[in-house]
């Protein structure tokens, strides 16, 4: 990925895009990371032996026993194919409920099941025998509907005898459709649907009938939030009404079709919809985003109320909470609070103004739902604990009622989005704004008994994201929820996974483990598209999919999927597309940022021109200014920078966080010119918010002060009150404490640590000792160390220490630390010394280093050419094994340089001869003996995968990497992504092969490029 800001921690930018930001560049030391997963048991991989036991305590989620089954119950050349599948996109859920839907109404018998077959590369759907037709892999609005259409238009319509009660009584009542949509009420509008009686066969010869129906679900279905996929039997509704107006040229509106398309988050088909409405049509401005000419619309309209709510809904959508307030002062619905204006305050994520509305939203929902049974709830605190009180009134509603033209379950669904909505923004506000377990643990108690499913979910995602927030590194309660949950929606179960991405080791086989279930929960629906592919990047790490799935998504909703239309674009190098998101003001910042970063990077926008993008976005007060500081920083312009933060809070006039956030960025800035003491003054205003960056800031100028006391006071503030992100944080205190000279109280603490700073390939120990001993004396240095090692900080932790000091100060220093480090795992000490051969190569010379190898690395058995293939050394290992040399395990020493051949494109030479005359003896049927042949051509494809294969999960890491290997070596990226996801679909974080095929998807997917352009330079 291009180089873009890090580490923004802007209040006002939702909590989900800075989360976004984080994983989007967890990839960054690729090989580093993987190398977890050898370390713990490469001396086990050998194919022809059974895997070793595992002690549950250390691998405690180990892959699904009928998952891997199903892999090997595959014939070998279908394993990719089995694994793509398990992540495929069912069709839009709410697009085959339609379908049954359309049956009701059209013949007034119960409908057949509706179910969706994949078969070469589209969907066959089928009603229970009939096959209704064929749709493409990512159907869009358009397709669907007119599918539905056809399908409407073949079903036969049944016929009521005239003097038939379901015959009479078919029209909308006259003031109950027409009042709620001029008053944009979504109250009203839910009674008045609910109380249309009559048959939905006979209604279907009206066209007054049709077209208000259909407009009625249509507005309905904008007016309704719905943050955890409450609403389908609404949408579903909504769309079925509407295909059928499609079977009759005359009931055609589209008002409605541009309305239901964007309800079902079909962005782009409603913006083409709306080229049918009049140029001055508030849907058309509010479908193709154009928010300048709908304000103004709007301005010369002030009791239009349909017009100013679609402009509040546009800049709800947009999440721009300052615009949002302004519009909402200047409309007829200032100090409003109905379920429709409640509604979109909940899809805000800015909390600046205080507290959440989502607790007034589902206390206003359950009283619509019962208004008999509620009228004294005034309390919106016991809300939580009213749940089944909630259920009982909703199924209330279908008792005693007869067949209507709304099915019920629909009207029941738009009371259910806006109730669990109202409490799900209430859970985020507690879980993600203020990060607060104990918080989290009173919301979740406050669910006395709560109703099965959706209810109960939602108590569960409190507590499991609440205990995270208290700091634990348990992950497996949140993989469970994943894997079990059925009702609560693909939104918070996406939070878990990405939050389980974030937490775990690269290549931990829990980051993966529940992802197949979430997938079966989610379809092919726009907002659900930009959940897998946030997936399918965190957890599957697969940039081919991550492609596909970006390009879908993008395509469907270019403004409302977040970034991945600039990454979309920027995976082409579509100069023109990104030219078109940096200048879209309705994209969001990051996008533009994205768009920008990556013009800059393909010569194709110079520095004025993307100065000019970020000045823009910084003054917007919906966007942040991280992009510009980023700018102007990386130029060495900080005083620009201080410039650009000191304008920005002139302009603003923000309290609380937001100018926390401000003026901590202005301290760092200053501390960055050099002024710690002006950096303390201008952030100690904002240390009274409490805010996490504001107190480790603080904690770092205090720092550079020699304030140590303070500093520990404030970094001690932040662990406490913020213990799930911690690493940082326990850093800053091992620094005050190092310049205490307290180095023992130091050490004891970051062992004890149970935030993983202590632990492998966490930056911060490494950082905060070469930070604190940069000019130390050599004595204390030592004696800082030696403190460390007596807790019994793992030696290879210690190492990385070493050489973050090492890169500050010299060899000089850092050589008897690594030296006088002795891991008894040998795995582990030969990571120490290529650790150490790196840092010779870097301070010293390539000479230097590989002298020092060959003396420290006298027993070079197989083991330690595993750490080198892991460790992409393809140079030293070829030196380090010359032919002919005589080792433990020749065949799979004869593998690995074979595929670090390949890995450089050497396939001729004396190098490649050699080795190729080499394997050409070995004629063993031993796996390793068969990949070496398969490798330099002298085996097939066939003849490799139809030989011995062991009955486990091996077979499946093996298989993978090496058919990924070699279709790779010849340019066959997408095949050899294919192949690499069935060796990481093994789950095994113990076998080499399922963390080599780990760090050639990383390594693809870190570049943002499509597979097809990373084919050209053919680099794997």
């Amino acid at each position: 990925m291009v180089d873009l800001p890090s580490g923004m921690r802007d209040s006002r930018r939702p909590w989900h895009r800075v989360l976004l930001r984080s994983l989007f560049f967890v990839v960054a030391g690729v090989a580093i990371l993987a190398a977890s997963a050898w370390l713990l048991g490469a001396a086990s991989w050998f194919g022809a032996e059974p895997e070793k036991p595992r002690d549950a305590s250390i691998h405690p989620n180990p892959p699904s026993r009928s998952a891997v089954e199903a892999l090997l119950a595959a014939a070998p050349a279908d394993l990719p194919a089995v694994v793509r599948d398990r992540y495929r996109l069912r069709p839009d859920r709410r697009l085959l409920a339609a379908m049954a839907e359309i049956h009701r109404i059209r013949t007034g018998t119960a409908p057949e099941l509706v179910k969706a077959e994949f078969q070469k590369g589209r969907w066959r759907i089928l009603s229970g025998r009939d096959e209704v037709g064929v749709l493409s892999e990512y159907p869009s609005f358009e397709e669907a509907t007119d599918l539905l259409a056809r399908w409407a238009a073949r079903l036969p319509q049944a016929s009521v005898a005239k003097d038939h009660p379901a015959a009479r009584s078919v029209a909308p009542s006259a003031g109950g459709l027409e009042k709620a949509l001029r008053e944009v009420d979504a109250a009203a509008l839910l009674a008045a649907l609910s109380s249309l009686g009559g048959s939905p066969v006979e209604a279907q010869r009206d066209v007054a009938t049709v077209r208000s129906t259909t407009s009625g679900l249509a507005w309905l279905s904008m007016l309704s939030v719905d943050k955890l996929d409450q609403a389908d039997p609404l949408l579903a509704e909504a769309w079925a009404w509407l295909a059928l107006e499609r079977t009759n040229p005359a009931t055609r509106d589209a008002d409605s079709e541009v309305l239901v398309a964007r309800a079902l988050g079909y962005e782009a088909a409603a913006a083409r919809a709306s080229a049918k409405l009049a140029a001055d049509d508030p849907i058309r401005f509010y479908a193709t985003g154009d928010e300048t000419r709908l304000g103004s619309l709007c301005a010369g309209r002030p009791a239009d109320r349909p017009c100013h709510f679609l402009r509040l809904a546009l800049l709800a959508e947009r999440d721009q909470g300052e615009r949002f307030r302004s519009a909402m002062l200047d409309s007829p619905f200032r100090n409003e609070k109905s379920l429709a204006i409640l509604g979109l305050e909940t899809r805000l994520s800015d909390f600046d103004t205080g507290g959440s509305p989502g607790q007034a939203l589902a206390a206003l929902a359950i009283r619509a739902a019962s208004p008999e049974g509620t009228a004294g709830m005034t309390d919106a605190s016991s809300v939580a604990g009213s749940t089944r009180d909630f259920e009982a009134a909703v199924d209330k509603l279908a008792s005693g009622r007869g067949a209507g033209l709304v099915e019920i379950a629909a009207i029941q669904s738009a009371y259910r989005a806006a109730f669990y909505s109202g409490l799900f923004h209430e859970a985020h506000f507690v879980v993600r704004q203020l990060a607060s377990g104990p918080a989290a643990e009173a919301l979740a108690a406050s669910f006395t008994t709560p109703a099965a499913g959706t209810a109960d979910e939602l108590r569960r995602w409190i507590e499991v994201s609440g205990r995270v927030k208290d700091g634990s590194r348990d992950m497996r309660p949140l993989a469970e929820l994943l894997e079990s949950a059925r009702s609560i929606g693909g939104a918070p179960l996406s939070d878990l996974a990405l939050t389980i991405a974030r937490r775990t080791a690269s290549t931990d086989p829990l980051r993966r483990r529940p992802i197949p279930a979430l997938f079966a929960r989610l379809d092919t629906r726009p907002s659900h598209l930009v959940v897998a592919t946030r997936l399918a990047r965190s957890n599957l790490i697969s940039p081919g999919l991550f492609e596909q799935l970006a390009r879908a998504a993008a395509d469907a909703a270019p403004h409302l999927s977040e970034e991945l239309p600039a990454l979309a674009a920027e995976m082409r190098e579509d100069s023109v597309r990104l030219r078109e998101i940096a200048g879209d003001p309705a994209m969001p910042g990051y996008a533009q940022t994205v768009a920008l970063a990556t013009l800059a990077e393909l010569g194709k926008a110079d520095d004025a021109f993307v100065r000019a993008r970020y000045e823009a976005i910084a003054a917007d007060p919906d966007e942040g200014i991280a992009p510009l500081l980023d700018f102007l920083e990386k130029r060495g312009d900080l005083k620009g920078a201080l410039a650009a933060v000191e304008a920005a809070i002139q302009r603003s006039g923000d309290q609380g966080l937001g100018l926390a956030h401000l003026q901590t960025e202005k301290a760092r800035l200053q501390l960055a010119l050099g002024n710690p003491d002006r950096a303390f003054a201008i952030l100690e205003p904002a240390l009274a918010v409490y805010k996490e960056e504001t107190l480790l800031q603080g904690a770092t100028i205090e720092l550079a002060r020699n304030h140590a006391e303070s500093a520990l006071s404030l970094a001690q503030a932040a662990l406490q009150r913020y213990p799930d992100n911690a690493s940082e944080t326990s850093g800053l205190i091992a620094r005050a404490r190092w310049q205490l000279n307290d180095y023992s109280t130091a050490a004891k603490e970051l062992a004890a640590s149970r935030n993983g700073i202590a632990g492998a390939w966490n930056r911060y120990l490494p950082e905060a000792f070469a930070e604190t001993f940069a000019t130390a004396p050599a004595d204390s240095v030592r004696r800082a160390f030696s403190e460390l090692a007596a807790t019994g900080i793992a030696p290879h932790v210690l190492a990385d220490v070493a050489v973050a000091l090492g890169k500050k100060r010299g060899l000089e220093i850092a050589l008897p630390l690594l030296e006088g480090l002795h891991d008894p795992a040998p795995e582990w000490r030969d990571y120490i010394r290529l650790a150490t051969y790196d840092l010779i190569r870097e301070k010293s010379t390539a000479d230097a280093a590989l002298a020092w190898v060959r003396s420290a690395v006298r027993d070079r058995s197989h083991n330690f050419a595993l750490t080198l293939y892991q460790m992409r050394k393809y140079e030293l290992l070829l030196g380090l094994y010359p032919e002919g040399e005589v080792n433990t395990k020749p065949n799979l020493v004869r593998m690995l340089k074979a595929a670090s051949l390949l890995h450089l494109r050497e396939t001729q030479g004396p190098r490649w001869d050699g080795l190729a005359a080499e394997i050409a003896k070995d004629s063993g049927d031993e796996f390793f003996s068969r990949a070496s042949r398969y490798l330099v051509g002298r085996l097939d494809a066939a003849g490799l995968l139809q030989g011995p294969r062991d009955p486990n999960a091996v077979s499946l890491a093996s298989i993978g990497w090496v058919m990924g290997v070699k279709a790779a070596s010849e340019r066959r990226f997408a095949d050899a992504d294919g192949w690499f996801q069935v060796a990481l679909e093994s789950g095994l974080q113990t076998q080499p092969p399922h963390a080599w095929a780990w760090v050639i998807e990383s390594d693809w997917q870190k570049v943002d490029r499509s597979l097809a352009i990373l084919e050209k330079k053919g680099e794997f």
